[in-house]
């Protein structure tokens, strides 16, 4: 049993594993990303709204990766400066801060930073194994966390 990854202390648990603790007796199928077409095709089949059609530069749209005023919440209402929660990847602590901090206004940025996340949380791991393998909590990977 675990916490969720952005507040160890919270009342939370949840039903997941530590990966190390699994791992060397696992295959694992990372095959998340085969939902975003079904659910992309049931958002088409419930809306009627073509995807492909969707404009990628959207003001309005856009602006949730930069204030809440789209989505008709204050930031003190739900904790947060900006409105993406409900957005995959974008809705964590740590990503939600890269946000405010960028404040992006186009698609293009937003990829960016969703690879910049990528690759944080890989340098991450491979930091943590390697401090684990040298059983230390001091090296140059620090940074990262």
């Amino acid at each position: 049993m675990q916490h969720p990854a952005d507040d160890p202390n919270s009342d939370i648990i949840t039903t997941h594993f530590d990966y190390h603790s699994i791992d060397q007796n696992l295959l694992k199928l990372d095959i998340l990303g085969h939902d975003d077409p079904t659910m992309i095709r049931m958002l088409q089949d419930i809306t009627g709204l073509d995807p492909t059609k969707v404009p990628l530069d959207d003001k309005e749209t856009m602006s949730i990766f930069s204030s809440t005023k789209a989505i008709g919440v204050t930031p003190e209402q739900i904790h947060s400066e900006v409105g993406s929660y409900g957005v995959p990847e974008f809705g964590t602590k740590f990503v939600r801060g890269m946000l405010v901090d960028t404040r992006p206004t186009t698609f293009d940025e937003l990829i960016r930073i969703s690879r910049f996340i990528t690759w944080y949380r890989r340098m991450a791991w491979k930091c943590t194994k390697f401090n684990r393998s040298r059983n230390s909590n001091t090296s140059r990977c620090n940074m990262l966390s």
